[in-house]
């Protein structure tokens, strides 16, 4: 075999060692499909914004919305998570509490 030449490998060797999470994802994909794709008859588009904005809510309500932080998780700058918030029509909470609300009297 030259130095060019690839070895091709059968297609059931190609696919990576599937994890426990891989199953689990099918499903969840399997049920988003179900629930806003069939459901909703949303376009692929429609359906892809809906779960871009799905997942950026989730994220700063775990982040309790800091932005910085929700931007480093979902591998964006902070910029291009603003752009987004702006585009998905997302309002940031800024959530603060003062200290004397946080303590008896």
């Amino acid at each position: 075999m030259s130095r060019n030449e690839v070895k091709m490998k059968p297609s059931q060797d190609a696919r990576p060692e599937e994890s426990p999470y891989s199953n689990m994802a099918r499903e969840l994909v399997e049920l988003y499909v179900r629930q806003v794709c069939m459901i909703d008859h949303l376009c692929l588009k429609k359906a892809l914004d809906r779960l871009e904005r799905d997942i950026i809510l989730y994220v700063l309500s775990q982040t309790n919305g800091n932005q910085h932080v929700a931007a480093e998780i979902l591998g964006l700058k902070a910029n291009t998570l603003h752009y987004k918030l702006r585009r998905f029509h997302i309002t940031p909470v800024h959530r603060f509490v003062p200290e004397a609300l946080g303590k008896p009297h």
